[in-house]
């Protein structure tokens, strides 16, 4: 409208963003909903600095439009920049539950991957949940990278969790054909220290 192209030219964003509220309120159709949403996650992003109103215009978008382009795009210019998602007030873990179902939608497994590492930080009290993460990021990781050293960090984090057999003797493999061996008997010893049943041998 003429007085919202009015008030942004002139920088008025509170009062452009109570318009474009005041618009949301009294619209029922999906398509200009959706445009308004995107509109005021913008303004109260770059403009007016409300995390808490950024993330619910953007979820408001991905209800219409699960894989909605200027979302994602908004969001992971968020999660991807930890200063600016701090001058938001915003916590990274709060972007997970918007972020991974596109991820998965489009198949992004580096960008997925990297919204389970951050995920796995928040499930310290649901062990079970965090295994699954971290067992997740390992095979992200196995897909992105081979035998790299990404994928053995990957199988570390998931056997320091899970130190079943087969874990350790992926590890183990893993390790020699990274050239880190000596880490991964760091890694046991921890481990035997933590548990003094563990035997510390590298088979």
């Amino acid at each position: 409208s003429n007085l919202e192209r009015l008030l942004e030219r002139e920088e008025r964003w509170d009062e452009l963003a109570a318009q474009f509220e005041h618009r949301r309120a009294v619209q029922d159709d999906v398509d200009v909903l959706r445009s308004v949403n995107l509109s005021l996650a913008r303004i109260y992003s770059e403009y007016l600095g409300d995390g808490d109103r950024v993330l619910e215009c953007y979820g408001r978008v991905l209800e219409s439009e699960p894989t909605n382009h200027e979302a994602r795009i908004g969001l992971q210019a968020v999660f991807s920049d930890p200063e600016r998602a701090g001058e938001l007030g915003v916590e990274r873990s709060q972007l997970v539950d918007l972020l991974e179902p596109i991820y998965r939608a489009e198949a992004d497994q580096s960008n997925l991957r990297a919204i389970l590492l951050v995920k796995q930080e928040s499930l310290f009290d649901r062990p079970e949940e965090r295994k699954a993460a971290l067992a997740e990021v390992a095979e992200l990781s196995r897909s992105l990278f081979g035998d790299g050293g990404e994928t053995y960090d990957g199988y570390v984090r998931l056997f320091e969790e899970e130190p079943a057999s087969h874990i350790r003797t992926e590890l183990t493999r893993l390790a020699s054909a990274t050239g880190r061996l000596e880490d991964w008997a760091t890694v046991l010893e921890r481990r035997a220290a933590e548990e003094p049943g563990q035997a510390l041998r590298v088979e």
